[in-house]
């Protein structure tokens, strides 16, 4: 009979084995895992990264551009006001500015923006002078009676909003005209209404000029709600000649029989004035030539009408030819100040 004897090489090498069997099993297990997350941790990085490139750029744009119109749309209601021929002296013109740009919800909170009147601003200022001569009668006697102005008018009304997703517009007020300002890449616009009116009706021209300025402290509002700017109107007077119509005159009452406009001379001097050139131009001048041809000229003529207007670096002029007969005048001017 033959006896077995125990190997302990053969014990052995069957442990190792077993013992390497589930040390794989655990290693494919672990292996899995950190493939797993992994695999998490790049979906995360994917939808984070189109969070990042899409959701906040375009949430912020909107929002930015809806703060642009509605800013615009405040303002052109302000330049509104201003023109009604309403005002008088100590009343105020109101007006809700929308001011602040929200941010994208989880990023970050409203970002602010400013609106700002500054009567001293040093890139304007304009001034108109004239010279008329209003034939009148009465019972008595038959006369020419010279009526001369001469105004000044400074001061800007803006707004200032640093935009990120969208270029940037912003919004000025000039002698009561509206500029859109745009960024370094194309020139501002001029919005209106022009502070210079010539009509044409059955009883000849009618010329209408505007005067409106800030004057007081500069004032500058920077927050991220809506804010209402009260003007207050510092000072305003209205003259109107028409004629067939009944004037007072040196404290004597006319009728007016004939008005006659022998000077006229309006200036600009500002940072817009290729906006102001290009206006007058779209307004008075229906000769069919190009703009930029005109640029290219000292001086353009108003389509009709005995003015012409002269531009030269930050200046814009605007000077009569020639005596025009007119059928009516009309000058407002107007200065406001923020209460």
């Amino acid at each position: 009979m033959y006896k077995i004897k125990y190997c302990k090489t053969y014990h052995y090498s069957l442990y190792r084995n077993r013992l390497l069997r589930v040390r794989v099993r655990s290693e494919d297990r672990a292996v899995a895992e950190v493939v797993g997350a992994i695999l998490l941790f790049a979906v995360f990085i994917t939808l984070f990264t189109s969070f990042l490139v899409w959701y906040i750029p375009t949430t912020t744009g909107n929002n930015e551009a809806l703060y642009q119109h509605q800013t615009g749309s405040a303002f052109n209601s302000l330049v509104g006001k201003i023109h009604s021929g309403n005002l008088i002296t100590g009343s105020t013109v109101s007006q809700n500015i929308p001011l602040g740009i929200n941010g994208a919800e989880v990023r970050s909170k409203s970002v602010n923006t400013q609106v700002s009147v500054i009567p001293k601003y040093q890139d304007f200022n304009a001034s108109v002078t004239f010279s008329l001569s209003i034939g009148v009668k009465n019972s008595t006697s038959s006369t020419s009676i010279p009526i001369n102005g001469n105004y000044t008018t400074y001061g800007i009304m803006n707004s200032l909003g640093n935009t990120e997703y969208v270029s940037p517009v912003n919004y000025q007020v000039e002698d009561g005209s509206l500029f859109q300002i745009y960024g370094t890449s194309q020139p501002s616009n001029i919005l209106g209404p022009l502070p210079l009116g010539i009509s044409k009706g059955s009883g000849g021209l009618g010329l209408q000029l505007g005067i409106y300025g800030f004057n007081g402290s500069s004032v500058t509002i920077s927050a991220s709600q809506p804010q209402i700017i009260n003007l207050l109107v510092n000072s305003t007077g209205n003259t109107d000649y028409i004629n067939g119509s009944l004037a007072s005159i040196s404290n004597q009452i006319y009728t007016i029989q004939n008005i006659t406009l022998n000077s006229l001379k309006y200036s600009i001097n500002g940072s817009l004035v290729n906006a102001w050139d290009y206006g007058f131009f779209n307004q008075f001048n229906n000769s069919g030539k190009n703009y930029t041809t005109v640029l290219s000229l000292p001086s353009w003529n108003f389509s009709a009408y005995n003015l012409m207007v002269h531009y030269s670096g930050s200046n814009v002029y605007i000077t009569s030819k020639s005596p025009m007969k007119l059928n009516s005048v009309g000058v407002i001017f107007e200065y406001l100040k923020v209460s």
